[in-house]
């Protein structure tokens, strides 16, 4: 596994692809992040600038003669795409043929539901405002840029009725259109 300096990171993207999003792995701490490119998928580790070696090692699936799990430490080494910038990653925009993918959460303060792209949430915000006749609805899109895989649409219960609409979109293969919208709609 290849291990690059944050500074080139930010540069040069992910080492096998140049793209600039990665999903954090499951371990980092000690200068040393374990990282997946959202683009080619392909699997790194990132370093702060002060260090040169991974601070956790990863299993290699090789055992030594005793039988026991053989980790790697990957060190620092100049970044592959050296010289060439990194490009913005681009979100896929899945979408049915009709209506807006929105997958339930629950019910709790409100109804929230992920949907698969920002660009599907502010469809599914524009297709709320038209059923419900206003410019500035309650119900929200809830988008982070530094969460760009977490994107929630959130409903509120001062305009529809929630149960409703979880049971229907559920029912609906995890689709809401204006017809479920409006059939919900206080």
């Amino acid at each position: 596994m290849i291990a690059i300096k944050w500074s080139d990171y930010q540069k040069y993207g992910c080492p096998k692809c140049g793209c600039n999003s990665a999903r954090s792995g499951n371990v980092s701490g000690r200068g040393t992040a374990f990282g997946t490119c959202r683009e080619c998928k392909e699997n790194f580790v990132v370093l702060s600038d002060e260090i040169t070696r991974s601070a956790f090692g990863y299993c290699t699936g090789k055992k030594d003669s005793q039988g026991k799990d053989i980790f790697e430490y990957p060190e620092v080494q100049e970044h592959p795409r050296n010289g060439i910038s990194c490009h913005q990653w681009v979100q896929p925009d899945p979408k049915p043929e009709y209506g807006e993918y929105w997958n339930s959460r629950g019910i709790g303060y409100d109804l929230s539901g992920f949907v698969k792209s920002k660009k599907a949430g502010e469809r599914l915000l524009k297709m709320v405002k038209e059923v419900l006749g206003k410019d500035k609805p309650e119900s929200w899109l809830d988008w982070r840029e530094y969460e760009p895989e977490w994107i929630q649409f959130k409903f509120q219960g001062s305009e529809f009725d929630l149960e409703r609409l979880d049971k229907l979109a559920t029912e609906n293969s995890n689709i809401l259109t204006k017809e479920i919208l409006t059939e919900c709609k206080i």
